[in-house]
């Protein structure tokens, strides 16, 4: 877990090419481990060390091969149903679809006069608040306040705007 959050939080250019490297490595490391014995979940190496796998899978261009395990390991206790919750809307907006919890938001143009934030759109924003609730405690406005700075007001924008957004970045 330190080395996954190692340069995350200081984010220069020599800093992610560092931890690209880690993040690549701990990667390594998780897929053997789940290769032989699967998901290490909370009762094979303990709360802490199962929320670190996830970090490993959740920081990785893998969620796709790993989303189902994920989810296996949420249902049997073996790790908190919000992580999959969180992996589940990152593996929606990664193939440009609308996620469930609101939990993926956005950053364009950082530090610019276009700098823009958004949670990236959400299937039912009319009840997202009663899901995130049971699940998060928040609702999306706070959780977005919380990523994005008090400032932040949500809008739930479309997979259209959102998309549009992304791809005059690319």
């Amino acid at each position: 877990m330190v080395l996954d959050q190692k340069y995350r939080a200081n984010w220069t250019p020599e800093n992610w090419s560092k931890q690209i490297e880690i993040d690549s490595s701990n990667l390594g490391y998780v897929e053997k481990i789940m290769k032989e014995h699967g998901y290490p979940g909370k009762s094979m190496v303990g709360e802490k060390t199962a929320s670190a796998a996830w970090y490993v899978i959740q920081h990785s261009d893998k969620i796709d091969v790993y989303i189902d395990e994920i989810k296996q390991a949420a249902d049997n206790g073996e790790l908190p149903f919000r992580l999959y919750a969180m992996m589940l809307d990152r593996h929606l907006m990664y193939n440009d679809k609308a996620q469930i919890y609101g939990t993926q938001g956005s950053s364009y143009f950082i530090g610019s006069p276009k700098e823009i934030n958004f949670i990236w759109p959400i299937q039912n924003p009319d009840s997202v608040n009663i899901l995130r609730k049971g699940v998060f405690g928040t609702t999306v406005e706070e959780y977005g306040k919380d990523l994005f700075g008090d400032d932040f007001e949500f809008k739930n924008l479309t997979i259209e705007e959102a998309l549009k957004i992304k791809n005059s970045v690319n």
